[in-house]
């Protein structure tokens, strides 16, 4: 191998990068990528340098994951982008709508208990924050959509703080065991949500299939459906699908990957994009027997998800490569 891509003369943190390669991948461009990173950094302070190391150190981990334009599972990725997006923000709706209801009028049990108004209010910032997501994509800005969702993730987790630590502890007027249902229930689809935002290669999210006015029907149902699933209309309609999860969900799932090794990215992306909820579901109607088996519902709702990112993940592993800047909605593309 080239001595400039590991060899002593090249930086530390660059042979660390290059070593997140596959070997042949290594072998074959690690001189061009070290002599690209070195023009890219020459004259620059620390800061450039890092960035631009750990730009490489990035490539590197899609690389070996496969999440690159030019795979499968990175097609499948771009596809779910906007629709994990539209989940976020017709999540975020309902809770709007609540809070211009509800704030400052004593209504819905608020009155003037201060915890209460300072979950409501994290609430509200997590759901503006899913809107301006939906904003940022839909003009385009994966950039800027990337960074804003991950802080309506850091938002969603702060709103289960504010629960746990001020209303549960303030309504028991002690400190009380960690409400990991809860946990999952208001941050666990959303964190998902937002990995697999980040996850989507920024090439094929910036192209411009993804402003085509007809690519805008999925997203819009996705975010009608999950508007209509948080609302208060949708609770009888919850229950019942908290019975009927697993019946429901396993199917589908099956399909989803059917469509998948069909070469139909859309159908796929749907699932995909559906699966954070159902396992929400699915956990909360069987969390009796979560906390039974001593994982707890945190445990089965992370242990289902990295069991459903197995299966996905070889089911892609068999599937042909996509190329470069094919990642249609409606399938795989093909040269």
């Amino acid at each position: 191998m080239n001595t400039a891509t590991t060899g002593p003369s090249s930086p530390r943190g660059l042979r660390l990068a290059l070593a997140l390669y596959p070997a042949a991948y290594r072998a074959e461009r690690g001189a061009e990528i070290a002599a690209v990173h070195a023009d890219s950094t020459a004259g620059a302070g620390p800061l450039t340098v890092a960035r631009e190391t750990l730009g490489v150190a990035a490539y590197g981990l899609r690389v070996r994951t496969g999440l690159t334009p030019g795979r499968t599972a990175g097609a499948l990725l771009a596809a779910v982008a906007p629709l994990a997006v539209a989940a976020g923000a017709g999540q975020a709706l309902p809770t709007l709508f609540w809070f211009a209801q509800h704030w400052g009028s004593g209504q819905g049990g608020l009155g003037d208990r201060g915890s209460l108004r300072e979950l409501s209010v994290a609430s509200g910032i997590t759901a503006v924050l899913w809107l301006m997501v939906a904003a940022a994509a839909l003009v385009g800005r994966w950039t800027a959509a990337r960074i804003l969702t991950v802080l309506a993730a850091v938002g969603a987790l702060s709103q289960w703080l504010v629960f746990q630590y001020r209303v549960l502890d303030g309504d028991f007027g002690r400190s009380m065991p960690l409400d990991l249902h809860s946990l999952i229930a208001m941050a666990g689809p959303p964190v998902l949500w937002a990995l697999l935002v980040i996850a989507a290669p920024r090439e094929l999210l910036d192209t411009p299939s993804a402003h085509r006015p007809q690519e805008l029907v999925a997203p819009l149902l996705v975010t009608t459906a999950f508007a209509l699933l948080h609302s208060e209309l949708s609770d009888q309609s919850v229950l019942l699908l908290q019975q009927l999860i697993w019946p429901i969900a396993l199917p589908l799932f099956l399909l989803a990957l059917l469509a998948l090794r069909w070469g139909r990215l859309l159908p796929a992306a749907v699932g995909l994009t559906a699966l954070p909820a159902a396992l929400l579901l699915g956990v909360t109607s069987t969390r009796l027997s979560w906390m039974r088996s001593g994982m707890g519902p945190l445990g089965g709702f992370v242990g289902a998800a990295l069991l459903a990112v197995l299966v996905l993940a070889v089911t892609v592993r068999f599937l042909p490569q996509t190329p470069e800047g094919s990642a249609r909605l409606g399938g795989v593309g093909t040269e």
